[in-house]
């Protein structure tokens, strides 16, 4: 074994794994790739550095893996259709590009970390375990964990040396398919068996009903059309693929559309494709019939949804256009990744303000296309009495023991769902960023006994059990401040005097309400959604930046009132209005085309 020895964690389970052989690791080197790992790491004395370490300066080459993964999940398949005649190619392999996409890009990140870990550390053994369980976009079964697949298969190629740790049999993960979307097959059938829905409807809405609701109101109110609001749920149902197998294989390896830059990663992909095709396809082909079915008998003129690029919304919007349906996406987002947004699947798409528009636009989506209406989901907020605001305070004050009088700040981090290997170049914000906030504010608590902090979490055991041992690490949880996972954030927002936030959604909602706010952005990368190129300026970049906002609050310093009017510069360019006729004005659009 080479003398130098660097450890490579990237979950929980893998460290403590690691920890297991200690005595042997002392003088390694450490890489981690998953924030809890860090915790773990800082507990133990131990110094390491992150993927976003041995990544920085490489956004060429991340630009470029997107843009492989981007090219790879649209046209893998694409030699089953131009060389055999007999396989029944149709287009359901074009309903996972998004699924695809986030699949060849982990893999390609992985293999670019085991090259960046070999240029810094030359002659070394690279030791690791075969465990991957955080909660991250693509689960992978142990024998597809990235790492460990790329080491078994590419070691040599790479020029490394390598130890795979048994994590042992009770910790292996059952093998896990892609997410599984049977696209309410049987419970679609049974409705349209039972004659459940109404034999015609003018539109069909299918998805968040938040989003969407609003959009039926209007357009059965304003202008007395028949809206079906519908949300599809999803089932387990097993049905066998009748594909062969050896012929999908014996035509892809032929294709060598998996050889890159001179390395054949085929028998590294093959298992996540025939999964695909022994599970998900039959399912799809499947529910696409029934989706077909189900539209003809509803025969809408129009049908809208929240998006068009997840498997379902897109079978639907294809089996829609094809009956010459009118089909109009209501945007659920602010277009943050290209991969969410582009290509437009549907007729149209309507955006929230100018910014998406010119976003799409940059992303080869027509003008003509693009309606900006704002967002549905927001014209409630529009419309919120100025009085709720101290009373919900006073609820959630007295709930913690709290003295009402005492300046509340709400806390409204990013979360936890971007995998170590999934950064994208222009947008490198990861868990590390998200660790970095929440302790700041366990700074700030501690630092500033006056101020009363609400920090909102998810619900859910991973989220509590991060911030539970991160609240150990410093000593436990001050009493002036409270991990929040229940009630909604507008709510929370409502209560708070103050709000620093670390995602776009909160921040506008935050807007909306009129209440003073703060973008957190504490490491350099380029922000996914340019406030500042609008004029907003209220951005922290440090936690000394933060406790010195916090002091001036306690002090009665912070201009509140400048803040919020600033905040207005913001309004026109993600938001359209704050008129909420967002509803309206989608409602009214579906009218125009249908006279």
């Amino acid at each position: 074994m080479s003398k130098t020895i660097v450890v490579l964690v990237y979950d929980r389970r893998g460290t403590q794994r690691c920890f297991e052989e200690l005595s042997r690791f002392k003088e390694a080197s450490w890489v981690v790739c998953d924030v809890r790992s860090q915790i773990l790491l800082s507990e133990k004395g131990l110094s390491f550095i992150t993927e976003q370490d041995l990544f920085s300066g490489e956004e060429v080459r991340l630009r470029e893996d997107e843009e492989l993964a981007r090219d790879l999940s649209e046209n893998w398949f694409k030699s089953l259709a131009e060389d055999s005649s007999d396989i029944p190619f149709d287009i359901i392999e074009t309903y996972y590009t998004r699924q695809f996409f986030s699949y060849f890009l982990v893999l390609l990140r992985a293999l670019h970390l085991l090259e960046r870990i070999h240029s810094r550390y030359g002659d070394c053994t690279l030791v690791t375990t075969d465990l991957l369980a955080s909660p991250h976009s693509i689960r992978w079964s142990e024998e597809e964990s990235p790492i460990p697949c790329l080491l078994r298969s590419l070691g040599k190629q790479l020029y490394i040396k390598w130890e795979i740790l048994d994590s042992g049999k009770e910790t292996v993960r059952k093998k896990q398919p892609l997410k599984s979307l049977s696209f309410i097959r049987n419970w679609l059938r049974s409705l349209l068996d039972l004659k459940l829905f109404p034999q015609k409807a003018e539109v069909l809405l299918l998805g968040n009903p938040k989003l969407l609701g609003p959009v039926a109101n209007e357009l059965e109110s304003e202008f007395k059309m028949n809206a079906l609001r519908f949300r599809p749920t999803f089932q387990n149902n097993k049905l066998k693929s009748s594909l062969d197998e050896n012929k999908i294989r014996s035509l892809l390896e032929k294709s060598r559309v998996f050889e890159i830059k001179g390395m054949d990663l085929f028998s590294l992909v093959w298992n996540r494709i025939k999964i695909f095709y022994q599970q998900e396809y039959p399912k799809s082909k499947a529910s696409a019939q029934t989706t077909s079915q189900f539209l003809k008998k509803i025969n809408p003129k129009v049908l809208l949804v929240d998006e068009d690029v997840t498997p379902y919304s897109k079978m639907a919007v294809s089996q829609a256009r094809k009956l010459g349906i009118l089909t109009i996406v209501v945007s659920h987002g602010l277009p943050g990744l290209r991969h969410g947004f582009s290509p437009l699947t549907a007729d149209y798409i309507a955006v929230w303000g100018d910014f998406d528009c010119n976003r799409l636009q940059s992303w080869a989506i027509s003008k003509n296309l693009i309606i900006a209406t704002g967002n549905p989901k927001y014209d409630n907020l529009c419309k919120t009495d100025k009085e709720e605001g101290p009373s919900l305070k006073k609820i959630w004050m007295e709930k913690f023991g709290w003295r009402v009088s005492a300046p509340l700040i709400l806390v409204t981090p990013d979360s936890f769902k971007v995998n170590g290997l999934e950064l994208f170049a222009d947008q490198m914000k990861t868990p590390e960023e998200v660790l970095m906030q929440a302790e700041c504010f366990l700074k700030v608590a501690k630092e500033i006994p006056q101020l009363r902090v609400i920090y909102k979490i998810k619900q859910g055991k991973w989220d509590e059990a991060f911030y539970g041992a991160l609240a150990k690490k410093w000593g436990g949880l001050p009493s002036n401040m409270k991990w929040v996972s229940e009630g909604t954030a507008v709510e929370l927002i409502k209560a708070s005097d103050l709000v620093f936030s670390g995602w776009a959604s909160s921040s506008l909602e935050t807007i909306l309400l009129k209440k003073p706010l703060f973008l957190m952005h504490f490491l350099e990368y380029a922000e996914i959604f340019p406030f500042s190129a609008y004029g907003f300026k209220s951005k922290v970049k440090s936690a000394n930046a933060v406790l010195e906002v916090c002091k001036k609050l306690v002090q009665g310093q912070l201009p509140l009132n400048e803040i919020v009017s600033s905040q207005e510069c913001l309004t026109r360019p993600f938001l359209l209005a704050r008129d909420g006729q967002a509803a309206n004005r989608i409602a009214s659009f579906v009218h125009q085309q249908l006279q």
